[in-house]
């Protein structure tokens, strides 16, 4: 069963970037397999409004041990909203929403300011892809849609600035016997190569660049595949 996050620390943010919605959260939750995330409850209302929450892991151990989690997680609100509403155990917190100061920044891999949302309106928006990122992914033969959000470090968040992370493009190719599209796409993960970059600090991607079947050849096999791109 869902529960609120409880006793521990818990900082939150929400940033506006590239037409979507951020929230990210760094603080401690009862146990170190605890799954910690934002759940919507009014997600077109002025403003939006979200409850940060925790899944229990099902290892029977009713003891809180408190450990350090960082989370984020992206959602569609249509109009940029000046600031969301949070639910933090039993505390209800208007968290506002930033917008980098720059929005070119990130497409020259610059570290950028974050400011509140209602002092630069006008500046928010779709942004397009940065021309190094699109390049990046010409190079490997890759031709998708502008990404729901390009390598980004999670602590710069915390302290205010947009920051630029290194992009490892790794693909892998996911089955199911069974059709099962979310066993495909876990199995495509676990395929993926090791990510070289060695930091826990930054939000990887993951996107799908095709699904499709295997069918026939000797016995009649049968097989869904999900191919993926992380970066």
């Amino acid at each position: 069963m869902d529960q609120r996050v409880g006793a521990g620390k818990h900082q939150v943010t929400a940033v506006f970037t590239q037409g979507k919605l951020l929230l990210a959260a760094v603080g401690t939750k009862p146990g170190v397999d605890d799954e910690v995330f934002f759940e919507p409850e009014a997600l077109f209302a002025v403003p939006p409004s979200f409850a940060l929450r925790t899944r229990p892991a099902r290892t029977g151990n009713t003891v809180a041990d408190w450990k350090p989690y960082q989370v984020a997680m992206l959602f569609e609100v249509g109009s940029p909203p000046d600031e969301v509403i949070v639910r933090v155990d039993e505390e209800e917190r208007r968290v506002p929403v930033l917008v980098a100061a720059d929005r070119e920044a990130l497409a020259r891999r610059e570290t950028v300011p974050l400011v509140a949302m209602g002092a630069v309106r006008k500046r928010a928006g779709h942004s397009s892809m940065p021309a190094v990122f699109e390049d990046l992914l010409a190079d490997i033969g890759e031709d998708v849609a502008p990404p729901l959000l390009w390598p980004i470090r999670l602590s710069p968040l915390f302290e205010g600035r947009l920051e630029p992370a290194a992009a490892d493009p790794r693909r892998a190719i996911g089955y199911s016997e069974t059709f099962d599209f979310t066993a495909a796409f876990l199995d495509a993960l676990r395929s993926l190569p090791h990510d070289s970059r060695g930091s826990s600090d930054q939000l990887t991607t993951v996107h799908v660049t095709g699904a499709g079947a295997l069918l026939g050849g000797v016995g009649g096999g049968r097989r869904l595949f999900v191919s993926i791109l992380a970066y």
